[in-house]
């Protein structure tokens, strides 16, 4: 929870938008965007922002429109650019990483049962 504009954070419900969030998230042009979408995913309760506007139609949009409404709400773009920077984080630890990934190979694999 963003202690200062007590917003309540979650990890984001669907990975494929996770993923989406975390490549605009690392392309340094529209890296505010990606941080403004995580924001817009991770929101938890009533009053999210840019409702309208479905993240699976385009993050980047979703991002702006993010902006926009918070914006218009009264918040500083500072506050929504350090609000959203706890939210990527939490996109980026839902996303699978290395060690995981590894883990969940070796447990794919048939026990015992390969055909290799």
């Amino acid at each position: 929870m963003s202690k200062r504009l007590n917003v309540n954070l979650k990890p984001p419900s669907s990975l494929s938008v996770a993923y989406e969030i975390n490549a605009l998230y690392w392309n340094e042009h529209h890296q505010r965007a990606g941080i403004a979408a995580a924001l817009g995913v991770c929101w938890s309760g009533q009053k999210r922002p840019a409702r309208a506007t479905n993240p699976l139609l385009g993050v980047a949009v979703y991002g702006h429109a993010v902006i926009d409404d918070l914006l218009a709400r009264g918040w500083a773009y500072q506050e929504i650019m350090e609000v959203g920077t706890e939210a990527i984080k939490l996109v980026i630890d839902a996303l699978p990483h290395e060690q995981r990934v590894e883990e969940l190979e070796g447990n794919s694999e048939g026990q015992g049962d390969s055909t290799s």
